[in-house]
């Protein structure tokens, strides 16, 4: 029993190595994928085995496995075949454990790598790792390449642009090619990518898009239609796509320009490319028609009409009035300016002529009496006024007509003024039988004249009449033209009256006093 446990305790000692010498052989041999060679992240498999070089068995309990890298790096322990307790028999060789850990991410390279066993308080226990170590290759997968181009990423139509891949073991390009730099003439927005890839893993780049410059195209459009007529104006619009400006041919620029003359106009649309196409629109400008109008005549009296005539155009309307074939008749109203609007149906331009016609207004007659009522057997003279010449229908053309009526009658006159306007007005000539004073105011008297016909003087006698009156005693010609007029006094009931400068004819001869008026008929023969 002494003898066990002087076993047991000289295998711990030489476990730990308080001999200086180890009584162990450690042996380890890693299995990594790609013979030896470990992507950054993988797995890497220990196998450890110990040799007990002892006389004595070697017992360890509580132990684990740690994996060494590069003296400084503890990649994690995914996991081990080994017990926890573990016996070797003397001078046996225990069976093969295998210690899997993850490679932490370093840098390309060949690394030094251990297995060493730990106790229950996580510390290394001494000679437990091999002197010399294993070596394994880690390696990453390979670095996202990128990719320059040659130049602008918008090509022209027809060009082709080259790009370069970051340097890389292998290259595969999106279009297939495997070089580090492909050249394409893309005909549409393309992206291009372009992957490496290594035993540990595939990079892919970015996508590249290469946009194509095409060529531009260009059509124009008139804003209404492009036959215009003079004096008017019309838009020209262009449409284009794949341009950077727009050139006109009278030297404008922008999609749009307002043309007045006729011509053919250029717009040339060009890209980015200097690529330049051209499209063309004739525009047309007609010319407006010459459009007169007369009246038969410039000058009308009011209430006349006249004839009006157009012409130069196809249709014809007159402003106010409507449409007329040409020719019209019209009554204006007064002095007025006429606006004739003519088209050319064929263009449809329209052209305008105004002509001013003059009406002169039409006189105005104003026609009265010397006496409103009259006994029988009394003359009136009736005067008119507002035009040039008269024409009674009694006969006279003067502008005055003695009547000496018997019942009431009605006078019309007609007048011409200097302008030749006509007009008529009339008047009423009330007559009474005199049977009663009508008036309070005026003295009902009857005249008697004699002899009949005179030669030199005539006589005249007064019924209720007996006073020194002063009267005016006036001659009118049966035209109503007043041709003798004097003042005298009654002497008594009589007077006369010189007849010596009158012509042969009838006369009228009127009597007026402040209380009385009174006329009769004379002859004068000579």
């Amino acid at each position: 029993m002494r003898k066990s446990i002087l076993t047991a305790f000289l295998s711990v000692l030489a476990l730990t190595g308080i001999f200086g010498q180890s009584p162990i052989t450690v042996n380890t041999s890693p299995i990594a994928p790609a013979s030896l060679t470990t992507c950054i992240g993988g797995t890497v498999n220990v196998v450890y085995s110990i040799t007990n070089t002892s006389g004595s068995p070697l017992t360890w309990s509580n132990v684990t496995f740690k994996v060494q890298f590069n003296n400084m790096a503890f990649p994690t322990l995914i996991g081990s075949t080994a017990p926890t307790t573990i016996t070797i028999p003397a001078l046996s060789t225990t069976a093969n454990f295998t210690v899997v850990a993850t490679l932490p991410v370093v840098p390309d390279g060949l690394y030094d790598i251990r297995v060493k066993m730990y106790n229950n308080l996580n510390n290394a226990i001494n000679n437990t790792s091999p002197v010399t170590p294993n070596q394994i290759y880690a390696k990453n997968p390979p670095a996202t390449p990128t990719i320059t181009p040659s130049g602008s990423l918008s090509v022209c139509n027809g060009s082709s642009i080259q790009l370069t891949s970051s340097p890389a073991t292998t290259y595969t390009w999106s279009t297939g090619a495997n070089t580090a730099s492909i050249a394409s003439t893309p005909t549409a927005v393309t992206i291009y990518s372009v992957s490496t890839s290594n035993n540990c893993g595939i990079s892919t780049s970015a996508g590249t898009t290469v946009n194509v410059i095409f060529n531009p195209s260009i059509s124009i459009s008139s804003a209404g239609s492009n036959s215009i007529c003079a004096g008017q104006s019309v838009t020209l619009n262009s449409s284009a796509i794949n341009y950077t400006n727009i050139t006109w041919s009278n030297a404008q620029t922008g999609t749009a320009i307002t043309v007045t003359n006729s011509g053919t106009y250029y717009a040339t649309a060009t890209n980015a490319c200097s690529v330049a196409v051209s499209n063309s629109i004739i525009v047309t400008v007609n010319p407006l028609p010459t459009v007169t109008a007369l009246t038969s005549t410039s000058i009308v009296c009011s209430g006349q009409t006249v004839t009006l005539t157009a012409s130069g155009a196809n249709t014809y309307t007159l402003v106010t009035v409507g449409a007329f074939g040409g020719t019209t008749i019209i009554n204006p109203p007064m002095t007025i300016t006429y606006t004739v609007i003519g088209k050319n149906t064929l263009t449809g331009c329209t052209n305008t002529a105004s002509l001013i016609q003059n009406v002169n207004p039409l006189p105005t007659l104003t026609i009265s009496t010397s006496n409103t009522l009259l006994c029988v057997g009394q003359a009136a003279i009736l005067s008119v006024s507002g035009a040039n010449t008269y024409s009674w229908n009694a006969g006279p053309t003067t502008n005055t007509l003695a009547v000496n009526p018997t019942v009431n009658t009605v006078y019309n006159v007609t007048g011409v003024d200097l302008n030749g306007c006509v007009n008529s007005n009339g008047i009423m000539q009330n007559v009474t039988t005199c049977t009663g004073i009508e008036n309070t105011n005026v003295k009902s008297v009857i005249s008697k004249v004699y002899p009949v016909p005179s030669n030199d003087n005539v006589n005249i006698e007064l019924s209720n009449v007996n006073d020194n009156s002063k009267i005016s005693i006036n001659i009118y010609s049966v035209e109503g033209k007043k041709v003798s007029t004097s003042e005298t006094e009654l002497n008594g009931n009589k007077t006369n009256i010189s007849v010596v400068d009158l012509k042969s004819g009838m006369y009228i001869l009127e009597i007026v006093s402040d209380n009385f008026k009174t006329s009769s008929r004379i002859i004068v023969n000579k």
